[in-house]
């Protein structure tokens, strides 16, 4: 099998995956994808834009999920009520 054969077999396994978790894909990279061939190297490259923003915005670094966000997310929780 070809090299391009493979890639275009694995972007469509990793098409599934985007789909599937679209809900937890920022709305900046979401509204930049296109799923023509190669729209994985655009899709990792508007990610790693969206997380360098967001690491000058706030201060940190973009996690998917870890203790640090669900502790924020407690104190924002316990603030607000």
């Amino acid at each position: 099998m070809s090299e391009e054969r493979k890639k275009l077999l694995f972007e469509q396994s990793d098409m599934i995956m985007i789909l599937v978790n679209l809900a937890y894909i920022p709305d900046y990279v979401v509204k930049k994808i296109d799923f023509s061939r190669g729209w994985s190297d655009r899709f990792r490259t508007h990610m790693n834009d969206f997380k360098e923003k967001f690491a000058v915005d706030n201060g940190k670094p973009w996690e998917f999920q870890g203790e640090d966000n669900e502790k924020d997310f407690m104190d924002f929780k316990n603030e607000q009520a």
